[in-house]
């Protein structure tokens, strides 16, 4: 399935560039990110492919509001890099049309979830594109505290921009 392929090679470029820093970098918090740091940023993503993941192995239900938050994964970079290892691991093997129920609370009063019927891929594409807007927050943070740091060329960009960049060029 080409999203399951997408989505691990979001998470190995994760993996690549958190293997360039130093713990310290790592944990540091920004002030361009408002106090956030990287390690918070990419414990934030790794929960939601966590928490999708979970639903496919028990009752179907996605609820990314009740995922668990393991500090563990934004104060230890090779815990969180170990972590990418084991989601690229359980990516394997699931099927795109699973059928899934997503839960989610947008009132603050309330504690009764909307539920939308999707499936896996929908979810998929939501983690994907959601990773690569943290990446995107993430490559800011990096490029104003380690100003010589190397990024691949299109960590944090979106797979239309870039698209849309290669058609561009092509057209001049």
């Amino acid at each position: 399935m080409k999203l399951l392929h997408v989505a691990k090679r979001v998470l190995l470029q994760l993996q690549t560039v958190i293997q360039d820093l130093d713990d310290h970098q790592y944990t540091a918090k920004l002030s361009v990110l408002h106090g956030a740091t990287i390690g918070q940023h990419l414990r934030h993503m790794l929960e939601f492919f966590d928490c999708l993941i979970n639903a496919t192995k028990s009752n179907g239900v996605v609820n990314y509001d009740a995922r668990l938050r393991d500090l563990l994964l934004e104060n230890n970079r090779v815990f969180a890099i170990e972590k990418i290892n084991l989601l690229c691991d359980e990516l394997n093997g699931y099927h795109a049309d699973q059928e899934l129920i997503l839960h989610m609370t947008y009132e603050l009063d309330q504690e009764v979830a909307t539920e939308v019927k999707t499936n896996l891929n929908r979810e998929l594409a939501y983690n994907i594109e959601h990773s690569i807007h943290h990446m995107a927050l993430i490559k800011v943070g990096l490029t104003a505290s380690i100003p010589d740091i190397v990024l691949p060329h299109d960590f944090g960009i979106a797979y239309s921009t870039i698209k849309y960049r290669e058609n561009l060029q092509h057209t001049i």
